[in-house]
């Protein structure tokens, strides 16, 4: 493994069972960020500052942790990218946030350079009332994973992830938009893009219009995701290497032989939807 990574509680990789490393076509991928390169100049400088009002700690202010949020089929892929992309000189402390012995220790928490956790334990620990670590701090950076997970607002999940404090903001997702135009207001409320996150508003400037053709809405919603989108596709390319590379797509052909019983079902459930298909159309005829 490249590179020195640090974790107070090394065995919770191995809990960490029946995940999933992420492999296939990576069509797209876009990252929604609220950050610009003078803000990020700006805590290079200074450190993360308090929000002001913030009710946090000191030690908790001064948090330069990140915290990245994912589903767990895809958390032990973080971990080995970890392992994959950091440099040999470089000592990075992070925390698997995960399991049934995790620490809740939001001191503790504070003074890594990442944390890692998923949807549900975050969801889980938000249900209990005064006692959320991740709650309790004022990270310097949030990354959403797969972030059309909070595509729906009135989920509690969703309620979880817009109630954390952070400086920086990113969403992951190659899915910003799944079933409409309103999937992208919950994404929007997490990044804190004012005045997006009135919902009121949104719907009046952006999601109605568009919705019914208007031009005008088009174009806000264009510039919109212009400016805090950052696209890759998987022939996007970077000094000339491609971003991604993929191992060639195999394609296998299994051919099935049915039991006699195997077909009758196949048939009867053939028969059958064609005999709906029929009724609709002729239904609207």
């Amino acid at each position: 493994m490249k590179g020195k990574l640090k974790n107070v509680q090394s065995e919770t990789k191995n809990k960490v069972k029946g995940s999933s490393k992420v492999k296939g076509d990576a069509e797209f991928a876009c990252a929604l960020t609220s950050s610009t390169p003078a803000t990020r100049k700006k805590v290079l400088k200074k450190g993360a500052s308090a929000a002001e009002g913030s009710k946090k700690t000191d030690v908790e202010e001064r948090s330069r942790t990140t915290l990245i949020i994912c589903p767990l089929s895809v958390l032990s892929n973080w971990i080995d990218q970890f392992g994959q992309h950091i440099k040999s000189d470089v000592h990075l402390n992070f925390y698997v946030y995960y399991g049934p012995d995790r620490i809740r220790d939001p001191a503790l928490l504070s003074k890594q350079d990442i944390v890692l956790t998923t949807y549900n334990i975050l969801t889980h620990d938000y249900g209990m009332k005064g006692d959320s670590p991740l709650h309790s701090i004022r990270w310097l950076r949030v990354i959403l994973d797969e972030g059309h997970a909070i595509r729906n607002p009135n989920a509690q999940q969703t309620k979880a992830v817009l109630d954390l404090e952070a400086e920086r903001r990113w969403v992951l997702t190659g899915t910003p938009i799944q079933n409409s135009l309103k999937d992208l207001w919950s994404l929007l409320s997490f990044l804190k893009l004012k005045p997006f996150i009135d919902r009121e508003w949104w719907h009046r400037t952006i999601q109605r219009p568009v919705t019914m053709g208007d031009e005008g809405g088009l174009r806000r919603l264009q510039s919109l995701i212009k400016n805090i989108t950052l696209r890759r596709t998987k022939t996007s390319k970077i000094k000339g290497k491609p971003v991604l590379e993929l191992p060639e797509r195999k394609v296998f052909i299994q051919h099935v032989t049915l039991s006699d019983e195997e077909r009758k079902i196949y048939q009867s459930v053939d028969c059958f939807h064609i005999s709906s298909m029929y009724s609709a159309f002729s239904y609207f005829k």
